[in-house]
This record gives C-alpha cells, structure tokens and sequence, in this order.
C-alpha cells in the first residue's frame, strides 16, 4: 500500500509540472512571401506558473538523409529570450536581416525551448519537463514556384520505404501516408506530417508497418498528400 501510495504521489507531480508549463507556439510554419522579410510568432504560456523561453534560428539544408542545422543571423528573433506569465501570450517578430530579394527560396528553422525551472528542480519537489518546438521558416521570393516531387515506393512485410525527389524549386511537404488495397480498403502508415524535401534534394523514409499487414496481400499504391494535395503512387 505505501509503494503504491508514493507512485500515485510520483505521478501526480509530473502531472502537475507538465500542466504547469505548457508552451504552445503558433504559427507552426512560417512563410515570408516577396515583399515581406518579418513575420510574428506567438507563444502562450496555457500552465498555471511562468515559462522562460529561449529562441535560436538556423539555417536548414538536407544532406545525407538527415536534416541539418547550422546557426546563423541571417533570420533573427526579438526577442530572443522571454518569461511569459501563466495564461498570457507574447509575440516575437522573426526577421529577414538582409536588404536584397531572395534569388531562391531560403529554409530555416526556429527552435524554441522552454528553458526549466532550475529552483524547482534543485528543491526535487517537481518532475522537469523541457519542451522544443521546430518551426520551419520559408523565406519565397516568387509565388509561382512549385515543388516538383518525384517518388517511388517499396512495401516489404513491415516496411515501406518511401522515396521522394524534388526537382522543383520550392520545398515539399509530404504528410498522410497511406496503402491502398485493390478491394478499395486502405491503412494509414504515417498520420499527420511525415516530412520536407526541400528544393533540389532528397530524402527516403522508412515507415513501419504492422506484422499482420501482409496477410492484406499486395497494396496497390501508395497516396500520400503533398503540399495539401493528394498525391498516388502505383506500385
């Protein structure tokens, strides 16, 4: 009866530090279209205590299949550090420091961490829980440019390995992955956002796929929604 007294006192402090700081941020892309080089980003504090947040912009490229993140002050966010009190809201204003007009589309990221409490976590009285959020940030100079994707797909028993090329000279944003079946059934692999391909490069996933799946037989493509609009690949 104690053991399980002092798990449920456990539990119940993580659940109390969790609702106490919890940190959104909106939007959840960021896109400065010609003309425009400085957007606004809100974060609210929903908990009951005040949050300290800390943000950083990168520059983003893809190599190697990975994402990769490289510090930079050619986008910057004011300010860059701030206490916001439970239940209020403050807004950053995320800027493109450079004069000239993009020549082609530039990706970065927003990083925001809540930074913890390090009082409440020396006094061992809460459970820490440090959020991040990764904002991508798309500076487009012409509207006009498309994502040009190219991909195919392979489905082994509990994997399907998909690959995405983009020519075009805007970024993809794939999401909503999903197998169809010849008797019209489907089976959602990757719910939500899957990834990005950004413009001229490439990137392979591999979604998993439940053991008992095959007993379904060969699916007969693969849909996956591409920059808001469906897309279907035969295999």
């Amino acid at each position: 009866m104690n053991i399980l007294r002092s798990v449920l006192i456990v539990m119940a402090l993580a659940v109390e530090s969790a609702s106490a700081a919890s940190l959104f941020v909106r939007p959840t892309t960021v896109i400065l279209a010609q003309g425009n080089s400085a957007a606004i980003v809100t974060l609210t504090n929903s908990g009951t205590a005040p949050v300290t947040a800390q943000l950083r912009t990168f520059a983003w490229d893809q190599s190697g299949n990975e994402d990769q993140l490289t510090a930079t002050t050619a986008i910057v966010a004011s300010p860059p550090m701030m206490t916001i009190a439970a239940g209020q809201s403050q807004t950053v204003r995320l800027v493109r420091v450079a004069k000239s007009r993009a020549s082609r589309e530039e990706s970065y990221r927003l990083l925001v961490d809540e930074i913890p409490d390090r009082a409440a976590g020396d006094a061992g009285s809460n459970v820490q829980i440090q959020l991040r959020y990764s904002v991508p940030v798309f500076v487009i100079p012409n509207p006009k440019s498309l994502a040009k994707l190219s991909v195919t797909a392979e489905v082994s028993d509990t994997v399907l390995v998909f690959d995405a090329v983009n020519s075009g000279k805007s970024h993809a944003q794939i999401s909503n992955v999903v197998l169809g079946y010849a008797d019209g059934s489907s089976h959602v692999v990757g719910q939500g956002l899957v990834g990005y391909v950004l413009p001229d490069k490439n990137r392979q996933w591999k979604l998993a796929l439940p053991e008992d799946l095959a007993a379904r037989g060969k699916p007969q493509q693969v849909r996956a929604t591409v920059n808001g609009k469906e897309m279907a690949v035969t295999l």
